[in-house]
């Protein structure tokens, strides 16, 4: 399993949602109003299976908007559940 942390400019947020979940995919959507992500910035949480990641990142680089969009990769089993604190 992969978390694909997808960071677009606020202009390519929307396209991009809409062609992840019309390729079956589903993301949740972060606005960032800090100077950590950037202003008029958008962040997309996206799990996928391991075979998908490509599928995913290509489906986003078909958009066209490159300049305006950085997408990490990062193995979900790094990511645990802590007890409530």
């Amino acid at each position: 399993m992969k978390l694909l942390v997808v960071m677009a400019g606020d202009d390519y947020a929307q396209p991009i949602s809409d062609c992840v979940i019309e390729g079956g995919y589903h993301a949740t959507t972060i606005g960032s109003s800090g100077e950590f992500l950037q202003y008029g910035k958008t962040v997309m949480l996206i799990g996928v299976e391991n075979n998908q990641v490509q599928e995913v990142v290509t489906m986003i680089e078909k958009l066209n908007c490159h300049e305006e969009v950085e997408i990490y990769v990062i193995p979900a089993y790094d990511f645990f559940k802590t007890q409530k604190v």
